[in-house]
């Protein structure tokens, strides 16, 4: 590793090039408990150093059925993290009402997250997983939209 001098820093013009801050790659999620059928799904990631963000979003075709506790594979192997660390947010569209519902993505392993929406049980918020009827009854149209940022392995 060569070091530099802060006055040869300053002095140098660093560019989006330099930063690898180009366009989001594509990538092929897996999915647990999840029939995605012919849903649309895009998915999207960014990989700078040892920092990941990622996007995806899942807009239900007739043949797509949500199962208990989905699960949604990452782009890059996460570093081990706690039980149920969030790395993000997560927006439920109900196509039909419209209405959204929030949530957020907790990471499960090295390789997954799973996404969760907020209710309120008395005077406390909490977050529970996704079924077939839950937070709504999923039908066409419907989607999942997850975006989130974590420390690859």
């Amino acid at each position: 590793m060569t070091k530099i001098s802060k006055r040869e820093v300053d002095e140098t013009i660093i560019t989006d090039d330099d930063l690898s801050l180009g366009a989001w790659e594509d990538w092929t999620p897996t999915f647990a408990n999840f029939t995605k059928g012919s849903a649309t799904i895009v998915a999207k990631f960014k990989q700078i150093g040892k920092t990941v963000h990622f996007r995806v979003s899942v807009t239900l075709a007739a043949d797509s059925v949500v199962g208990a506790s989905p699960t949604i594979g990452l782009p890059v192997p996460a570093v081990t993290y706690p039980t149920n660390t969030p790395i993000g947010v997560a927006y439920f569209r109900d196509a039909s009402v419209p209405s959204v519902t929030l949530g957020r993505i907790t990471i499960s392993g090295t390789t997954a997250t799973i996404p969760t929406y907020f209710s309120v049980v008395g005077s406390l918020i909490t977050h529970n997983g996704l079924s077939a009827v839950l937070p709504f009854t999923w039908a066409t149209g419907d989607y999942i939209l997850c975006t989130g940022t974590y420390e690859a392995d």
